[in-house]
């Protein structure tokens, strides 16, 4: 053995070191696994650890699937209570009111007749509304701010033309902004002209032509209305419109004031024949023209250069 000091040699089971004089002690034998595999420290406890904390986990895995188990079972069995009561009230319901049919029919007949007539009223309504909403939709600007009014689900503006259009030129004015040289159908739509659009001059183009020897609406309608001009002369003759003067006359013009002149006159709102460009007793300074549109027109652009 060696001194634990000085680590001179000593002999086996020296007390003290005759080299140093330190006492001696007795290193303590080393033990190893393989004598003593009983004494193994940290890994048995670190694997008890890791089972008892997967065994926990597991545990909580089951406890929520059983709670989330038990939820959708109560949920499943009110629902389906619920519809066991929602049909047994039903077939009560049914059952009552087949015994009281049953019972006192006189009574059920009034019940039935009263139903009927309400629905019948319902759709009744109904139409009407729909009807009215497609006729006359609402526009989204202030026409009347721009001189359009409406009428029928028609829009119509009198246009006081100080340069003087002549009829093509009216028309073309009209076609290019979207709608048509007016066209009157009906006795309502003729006072509609006269004492709501017009604008004060004395006489506007209007889109009534002559093909050949009839007379046609250039926007296509049909020509079943009319109130050509008429006055009495001196000698108590009627004097109607159309004349066809010259022959040259094949477009119309609708009064917008009651005129004398010197061997005629003409009323208010009185459709006369005329040439496309006017004459001495009517010059196209004195024009304007009515355009028609079907739908509410764009007032915007090319609509506010003819304003």
């Amino acid at each position: 053995m060696k001194c634990f000091k000085c680590g001179a040699d000593l002999p086996d089971g020296a007390k003290f070191c005759k080299f140093c004089g330190s006492p001696q002690q007795q290193a303590p034998m080393q033990q190893t696994y393989a004598q003593q595999p009983y004494m193994q420290p940290a890994p048995p406890v670190q694997t008890v650890v890791k089972k008892n904390s997967l065994g926990l986990i597991i545990a909580l895995i089951i406890a929520i699937l059983l709670i989330v188990g038990l939820v959708l079972y109560i949920v499943v069995f009110s629902e389906s209570d619920g519809s066991s009561s929602s049909s047994k009230k039903s077939k009560n319901n049914s059952s009552s009111a087949a015994a009281a049919d049953s019972d006192d029919d006189d009574d059920s007949k009034p019940a039935k007749t009263t139903t009927t007539t309400t629905t019948t009223t319902t759709t009744t309504t109904t139409k009407k509304k729909t009807t009215t909403t497609t006729t006359a939709p609402p526009p989204t600007v202030n026409l009347k701010s721009y001189g359009i009014y409406e009428y029928n689900g028609h829009y119509y503006k009198a246009f006081a033309n100080g340069s003087g259009l002549s009829f093509d030129e009216a028309h073309k004015a009209c076609v290019k902004m979207g709608g048509e040289l007016v066209s009157i159908n009906s006795q309502g739509e003729q006072d509609f002209i006269v004492y709501t659009v017009m604008n004060g001059m004395k006489n506007y183009w209007i889109g009534l032509v002559r093909s050949d020897s009839s007379w046609r609406w250039l926007d296509g309608s049909r020509f079943d209305y009319t109130n050509w001009d008429m006055f009495v002369d001196d000698e108590g003759d009627e004097q109607w419109q159309p004349d066809n003067y010259e022959e040259s006359e094949d477009v119309v013009r609708i009064a917008g004031a009651d005129q004398q002149f010197e061997y005629w006159r003409c009323n208010k709102g009185g459709w006369l024949d005329s040439n496309r460009y006017g004459d001495s007793d009517a010059p196209l300074s004195e024009f304007g023209y009515i355009c028609e549109w079907t739908s509410v027109p764009d007032v915007e652009g090319v609509f506010t250069s003819y304003n």
